[in-house]
């Protein structure tokens, strides 16, 4: 593909006027845990930003020609009627989004991975499903779909009724976390992002997909708000050392200077 070719993700100038200063620690990618600017650096070159998303699309038709290998083994196998398939990836990826580069973030460009179900003799094969799911309904979901006997209670849900009716109405909270303390809620369209400091944004994704304006700070979404709340979790198990503490006060507001 030819470089003038290349589409930028929509982004918006100043985008991060609007967010806490931990949101702005986490656009800022942090790499060994040492903050740098990378995306003042990219754009700075002509030419960079075009030739980092040409990479990954590359990156992107060369998996996608492998997975294709596989499944085109597994159709002309004696499996091909009795195999659920189940493809996924670990994160999400920014290219610029929200100033932002690589992965570590809570917004949806950094949370939102590849999924993909196929089962056989299934009404949602090749069917697009919106309902927001968690990694963590993987194994609740191959339980459920090959019948096992499982006695202990499993984290995450089963997706079987989505895999069976993509209709089926799904209003069921997905948290994903990053760093001790930092969490984000997806429910429906709403997308709720609670740093360890306590500072917010919240982002309508019907009305604002690319997560532009925080609706944090506005009076009339605090039902909104305390619904998303209510599903964060008060605590949190982690491991602290001095490596994950340079990291979680990269997080916290520089202190203010004293006036003499």
């Amino acid at each position: 593909m030819k470089l003038e070719d290349i589409k930028l993700p929509k982004t918006q100038e100043n985008d991060l006027n609007d967010i806490p200063h931990a949101g702005k620690a986490f656009a800022k990618s942090i790499v060994g845990f040492n903050p740098i600017n990378d995306h003042q650096t990219i754009t700075a070159d002509d030419g960079a930003w075009q030739q980092l998303v040409r990479a990954y699309l590359a990156t992107c038709s060369f998996a996608d020609a492998n997975v294709g290998r596989i499944l085109t083994a597994l159709e002309k196998s004696p499996h091909a009627n009795n195999t659920i398939i189940i493809l996924w990836g670990d994160h999400g990826w920014h290219l610029g989004e929200k100033e932002h580069w690589r992965k570590m973030s809570l917004w949806e460009r950094g949370t939102k991975t590849p999924f993909i179900i196929k089962m056989p003799n299934t009404n949602g094969n090749t069917q697009n499903i919106e309902a927001p799911v968690s990694l963590q309904d993987i194994f609740p979901t191959l339980v459920d779909l090959c019948k096992l006997k499982v006695t202990q209670q499993l984290d995450g849900n089963s997706l079987k009724p989505l895999l069976t009716n993509p209709d089926t109405k799904w209003d069921k909270p997905v948290i994903i976390s990053h760093g001790p303390g930092n969490f984000a809620v997806r429910q429906d369209h709403w997308r709720l992002i609670r740093y360890a400091d306590g500072s917010e944004e919240l982002y309508d994704l019907s009305k604002d997909a690319h997560e532009f304006t925080n609706l944090a700070n506005q009076a009339d979404h605090k039902k909104t708000l305390s619904e998303l709340r209510s599903h964060l979790p008060k605590t949190w198990p982690y491991i602290m050392g001095p490596r994950f503490k340079k990291f979680s006060d990269s997080f916290s507001p520089p202190p203010k200077q004293q006036k003499k």
